[in-house]
């Protein structure tokens, strides 16, 4: 259940980065962030009342490590955002790869086993995206900077919500991250000029996203960080898709044999992985079954 949350969560993703793209030269970043996270307070107030949560909502146990992780997401959001704005969509999509291996690294820090079958995917994924990369980077820029750094950054707001599920309701955790990022992207879109984009854009840049976060969190609760990480590369064939579809970008040999490396990577991780939950018990320390 937990692989297949996640994967839902990579296609919404795919389909937002796909819109960040197409909006990036009417909308700045501060109006993206603030739409981005304006969306995901929505989200998580209509979870809170469809769960009866309603007002306590806003009641944390964790405070400060609820500060700590809505930070680090929101200065993931602004490196995210310059990412997908600045490059062309496939290759801001392979630069969120590195991301797995920061993904096994902290899991193994809350305590998660890691075995080969874990790493097999994993070197299989990233040659994959080396096969989409290699024939665009010859121009280097400040902006891949960024998109290298920025899954790092993700990868422990990722870990970091594993931990908190063991002291907040999903919908709080999405609450947090909303409102301080309202607070730090709103006073930046003062003074710009309101954005003239299609009706339909509004509502899409709003909701994509902050939904495809909320279906990683789910994902979360049924599987081990470092277990979703391989599944991550499933986003790029998508984002090549539609990278084609949308914006005339035409992928090249490479980026069709890294493609097919990519998805026989993560269906041969499935089988081993499922084997591996249906025998072990959930862990109530990690938020599983605590609500």
């Amino acid at each position: 259940m937990g692989i297949l949350f996640y994967c839902a969560a990579l296609v919404l993703s795919a389909v937002d980065q796909a819109l960040i793209h197409l909006a990036g030269s009417q909308v700045s970043l501060a109006q993206l962030t603030l739409l981005r996270n304006s969306g995901g307070l929505l989200v998580a107030v209509f979870m809170a009342v469809a769960s009866r949560q309603r007002i306590s909502i806003f009641h944390t146990n964790a405070p400060g490590l609820q500060l700590i992780r809505s930070g680090i997401g929101v200065a993931y959001q602004f490196m995210f955002m310059l990412t997908f704005v600045a490059l062309p969509l496939s290759l801001a999509t392979a630069m969120l790869y590195l991301q797995s291996f920061f993904m096994v690294l902290f899991g193994a820090m809350l305590g998660e086993s890691f075995r080969l079958r874990h790493a097999l995917p994993l070197v299989f994924g990233l040659l994959g995206v080396l096969l989409i990369v290699k024939p665009t980077v010859a121009g280097w820029n400040w902006v891949y900077l960024i998109g290298l750094t920025g899954p790092a950054l993700n990868a422990a707001a990722i870990a970091m919500n594993k931990k908190l599920e063991s002291h907040d309701p999903l919908p709080t955790i999405l609450l947090y991250v909303s409102l301080v990022g309202i607070v730090v992207s709103a006073p930046l879109c003062i003074g710009q000029k309101i954005p003239n984009i299609p009706w339909w854009l509004l509502p899409s840049l709003l909701l994509a996203g902050p939904i495809a976060n909320y279906l990683a969190l789910l994902a979360l609760r049924h599987a081990d960080v470092g277990a979703l990480a391989p599944y991550l590369f499933i986003r790029l064939p998508i984002a090549a898709v539609i990278g084609f579809a949308l914006f005339h970008e035409i992928p090249d040999a490479y980026s069709f044999v890294g493609a097919t490396v990519i998805l026989i990577a993560c269906s041969v991780r499935w089988p081993a992985f499922s084997r591996a939950r249906r025998n072990s018990a959930p862990r109530a320390s990690m938020g599983e079954g605590a609500y």
